[in-house]
């Protein structure tokens, strides 16, 4: 086990990447500062693991690896593969893609209000490239991007099995780690997931990963467009991040099943 002075994983979570010219926000961090923060990753000595490690070692009872980094990335958007790949292959760190079947090779149309609404996202052979690069693995988003918590029996299923049906009929190999969009769950989803045959599964809930954490249940630490390195460094230290281990719960939805916040999780 990780010694009390032993810094615990932790798994960070992004969303898209900017051009020069385009301005940062919550979701959209710049290729500069994307690369500035790898470089950091390097000098606060970070072994970046993938996530499907860090899972593994959590449902055997292993140790795990106090200074670890996970990067993981929601939704997959047309700039992962153009932004992120190339410094991530750069530093010969792992990512795992987070994809929503239902809309690869289309837009955000699940987040009208948002800022990432309409951005281009992957199209298959561009999903089909990064799994099998050794780069980036890809992971499940659910197939159209709806809050699970509270949705009918059927309908969950259909998101959370269905979307691992879509990837693995294409891509030809197992997709085995999941994010609930939103980051948000409740018991029946998560039920759906662990019986859908996924090996773990990740919130939006700001923490590090701890032995004994529920694989299903997995905190993350969000990366915002506009974080200073000295923030980023923080974050990746742990520092002022929750320690509860507690789900996610969802908030109140919108007519269309959105939550009562504009929010491209």
């Amino acid at each position: 086990m990780i010694g009390r002075a032993e810094p615990r994983p932790v798994i960070l979570t992004y969303h898209a990447f900017g051009e020069p010219g385009e301005r940062s926000s919550r979701f959209v961090v710049s290729r500069r500062r994307f690369l500035l923060q790898m470089i950091t990753l390097k000098l606060l000595v970070r072994r970046v693991i993938a996530l499907d490690d860090l899972v593994r070692r959590l449902v055997e009872n292993r140790e795990l690896v106090g200074r670890a980094v996970v990067i993981t990335i929601d939704d997959g958007y047309l700039d992962n593969y153009e932004i992120a790949r190339p410094i991530l292959r750069r530093f010969g760190f792992s990512a795992t893609i987070f994809v929503v079947s239902g809309h690869v090779g289309g837009v955000n149309s699940w987040d009208e209000a948002g800022e990432l609404a309409g951005r281009a996202l992957l199209d298959w052979p561009q999903v089909a490239e990064l799994a099998a690069d050794g780069v980036v693995s890809i992971g499940a988003h659910t197939r159209t991007h709806p809050t699970l918590a509270g949705l009918d029996e059927a309908r969950v299923d259909d998101e959370v099995r269905g979307s691992r049906e879509d990837l693995e009929r294409r891509l030809g190999s197992p997709v085995t780690l999941f994010a609930y969009p939103f980051g948000r769950c409740d018991e029946a989803a998560t039920r759906a997931v662990r019986e859908a045959g996924f090996l773990g599964a990740c919130t939006t809930r700001p923490a590090p990963t701890s032995p004994g954490d529920d694989p299903f249940l997995l905190g993350r630490v969000e990366v915002r467009g506009r974080d200073s390195l000295v923030r980023f460094a923080a974050r990746v230290l742990g520092w002022g991040e929750a320690r509860t281990s507690r789900p996610v719960r969802a908030r109140p939805r919108d007519s269309r099943g959105r939550p009562g916040r504009a929010s491209s999780e």
